[in-house]
């Protein structure tokens, strides 16, 4: 898995020391908490996850926390940075997956239309909710195959 993200954030720092991170798939629920992490520095304002309200408790599987509440998180293990020259590529082995029981199927398989994942959208700097199946993957592409 490759993550990007500007060396002089705290972010890289903090995962640069623990050799571990958390990622969180959020949805709506948590888009203004979200949205002020990614816009405040944690080097100039140290209390910003407090700030938020949000809580966090130390994952089982890596050296990072989880925020409480996220539908979705992904627990890795730091591989390597790749250095570019204006961001740093993140390879990490995903060590874990954590789901939120009301965002799964009935077989018991993350159903991604109940998370209500949004993502940004640098055009318009906008969230948009994803959700909507399009497509069945390995198998769209067989007309080509004939």
């Amino acid at each position: 898995m490759g993550q990007m993200i500007g060396k002089p954030k705290k972010t890289h720092e903090n995962i640069e020391k623990r050799k571990a991170f958390t990622l969180t798939l959020a949805n709506e629920s948590l888009m203004k908490e979200i949205d002020y992490l990614g816009t405040v520095s944690g080097y100039r304002v140290p209390d910003k996850f407090e700030r938020t309200g949000l809580k966090a408790v130390k994952s089982e599987h890596v050296d990072a926390p989880i925020i409480v509440g996220s539908p979705v998180v992904i627990e890795c293990e730091l591989i390597e940075f790749v250095e570019t020259e204006n961001f740093t590529t993140v390879l990490a082995k995903v060590v874990n997956m954590a789901a939120d029981e009301s965002v799964l199927g009935e077989d018991g398989k993350i159903d991604t239309g109940k998370i209500g994942m949004i993502f940004y959208e640098s055009f318009s700097n906008s969230y948009y909710r994803l959700g909507e199946k399009v497509g069945k993957a390995w198998s769209e592409g067989k007309v080509f195959m004939e």
